[in-house]
């Protein structure tokens, strides 16, 4: 019984502790996507992008990320979190526009995390597909999958 006291209060310390930092960090690195004239780094070679799963906001601040960034740098591949095969569909969707392609990526992408079953990752790659459609034949961006085939 005690242990588990020692352990609970160890857990709470810990949590205050570093949500401190981590609060710390984020107001000193963060930046507004919205207001931004360029992304501030430039001699990037990858860019990773955590959020939480299920937030419009996040389907929001993914696009302009990829903005900001294409605004000086091209980008070659494109990798959420999805597999290799649902990659390949995705590329087809960016390719031929086809709207019940993407509302079947978009149910089967849900199907390991049911989050991404949503309108707004809908609204994304509509919208992703619209800025891959401006950007000139051999600057398009490529979708890629990592994750073993789920579905």
């Amino acid at each position: 019984m005690v242990s588990r006291v020692v352990f609970i209060m160890c857990l709470f310390y810990l949590q205050f502790s570093f949500s401190q930092e981590k609060q710390e960090y984020l107001s000193v690195n963060k930046f507004d996507l919205n207001k931004l004239p360029e992304f501030p780094q430039s001699e990037m070679k990858i860019i990773g992008f955590g959020a939480y799963h299920g937030s419009a906001k996040t389907e929001q601040a993914e696009l302009l990320l990829l903005q900001a960034v294409l605004k000086n740098k091209d980008i070659l591949f494109y990798f959420p979190e999805t597999d290799y095969s649902i990659a390949y569909y995705f590329n087809e969707y960016l390719q031929n526009g086809d709207e019940k392609l993407l509302k079947d990526l978009i149910q089967t992408y849900g199907t390991r995390v049911p989050q991404e079953r949503s309108v707004e990752v809908f609204m994304k790659w509509k919208k992703l597909k619209a800025i891959n459609d401006n950007l000139p034949p051999n600057k398009k961006i490529k979708v890629l999958g990592a994750d073993p085939i789920v579905t």
